[in-house]
């Protein structure tokens, strides 16, 4: 017990100088208690609790208290109260940026001219992601508007990293539709792939940088290029959700190319994934038809049948899975609670 205590007087005192330290205004606005508070608030909004967030922030006196109970009110869905907060904070010392760009992302009445606003007001005075999302959705803005152009001078004064790279994924969506070749989007590809790279999240990168892939080889299929295509595809990780969408379009990429014992290969490894994952089912279809193409109808035939086999186990399990739902349901509504 005395070494509990000591440990909790240890992590204590840790907590009120490591949030002294890192959040500005704190260390002179506010007592040991509040500062604890705040940090305990912080926590709670990180792990989705708000309601607990709101509780430590009740009597907020600093901006960085007041952002915080500010992010707890929008998550519970008080945006009245949230506005009035970040309308406080956007005319501030140290948290404009920040309370912009959560004002952007709240309805307005005055529409876009507002939004847009908000989103200058951060990308000026906001920095790191905070800066770079705001710029992200000033190019969108534009996209969406038809200005490929414009969005694309704003991506280009971005810096590299995902918000980067998700802005250039979507231009390169509206290249593929506009454009009868596929040059334009996949220049825009590469230069997301090229901005991928530098996201300090490792596995935000490396599911980003998949779903990249896959649109990639997906455009050069589409387009006959069939090599490029399966170039693209085959840099995918085998560790992404985007992976068996991938092997599938490396098969009919092989397919498509005269090579049906490769592109079976292929599907053979996207049905080890989960029915429900993209290209899965397709897969199981595309094994039956490698083997006709080959030649081997009797072989087609029985992957045929173990395809509606799989599709039959999985909407068994869906049965089961709704059903149990509805009894949860339905044994929650007598307790008055509810179990999922």
């Amino acid at each position: 017990m005395v070494v509990l205590a000591k440990l909790r007087k240890v992590s204590t005192r840790f907590a009120l100088s490591l949030t002294a330290a890192l959040i500005p205004g704190l260390a002179s606005g506010g007592s040991d208690l509040a500062s604890l508070h705040l940090g305990l608030a912080q926590f709670a909004l990180d792990t989705h609790d708000p309601a607990a967030a709101l509780r430590y922030t009740r009597n907020a006196t600093t901006e960085a208290e007041r952002l915080v109970r500010a992010k707890a009110l929008l998550v519970t869905g008080s945006h009245q109260e949230a506005e009035r907060l970040l309308k406080e904070l956007i005319e501030g010392q140290y948290y404009r940026g920040q309370a912009a760009l959560l004002l952007a992302e709240l309805p307005t009445d005055s529409g876009d001219n507002k939004t847009r606003e908000y989103l200058e007001t951060a990308a000026k005075r906001a920095s790191g992601s905070d800066r770079q999302k705001a710029l992200y959705r000033l190019a969108e803005i534009e996209r969406e508007a038809g200005h490929t152009d414009r969005a694309g001078k704003v991506l280009a004064s971005m810096e590299p990293g995902y918000w980067a790279a998700l802005g250039y994924m979507n231009i390169a969506a509206d290249y593929g539709r506009q454009d009868r070749t596929p040059s334009r989007a996949l220049v825009a590809l590469r230069v997301a792939l090229a901005m991928s790279e530098e996201d300090v999240d490792s596995q935000r990168s490396q599911e980003l940088r998949s779903r990249l892939l896959v649109r990639a080889g997906y455009l050069a299929y589409d387009h006959g290029d069939y090599e490029k295509a399966i170039g693209f595809l085959e840099k995918i990780p085998l560790e992404s959700y985007s992976t068996s969408h991938g092997l599938y379009l490396h098969g009919l990429a092989l397919s498509a190319s005269g090579n049906q014992r490769a592109a079976m290969q292929s599907w053979h490894r996207a049905k080890k994934y989960p029915l429900a994952y993209p290209g899965v089912a397709n897969a199981w279809l595309g094994t039956g038809r490698g083997y006709d193409l080959a030649g081997y109808l009797g072989q087609a035939g029985e992957a045929y049948l173990a395809a509606n086999a799989s599709y039959e186990s999985e909407r068994v399990t869906l049965r089961k899975l709704a059903d149990q739902i509805r009894q949860r349901c339905v044994s929650g509504a007598g307790t008055g609670r509810t179990e999922l």
